[in-house]
């Protein structure tokens, strides 16, 4: 898991207010979409980046 927060403009009905510390969906760190993400987008693209596993 990331230990990096991000931070982004909160919106309040559409409008922009303060910044704030910006939520992430569980899914984001789910190491198992992330491999199966890669999986599928070399295999639409034919492009394999050739990056090590993490």
């Amino acid at each position: 898991m990331s230990t990096t927060k991000g931070f982004a403009e909160a919106k309040v009905g559409g409008i922009r207010g303060v910044a704030g510390e910006a939520k992430r969906a569980p899914q984001a760190e789910d190491p198992a979409l992330a491999k199966r993400l890669w999986e599928v987008s070399i295999a639409m693209t034919g492009i394999d980046p050739g990056l090590p596993p993490v």
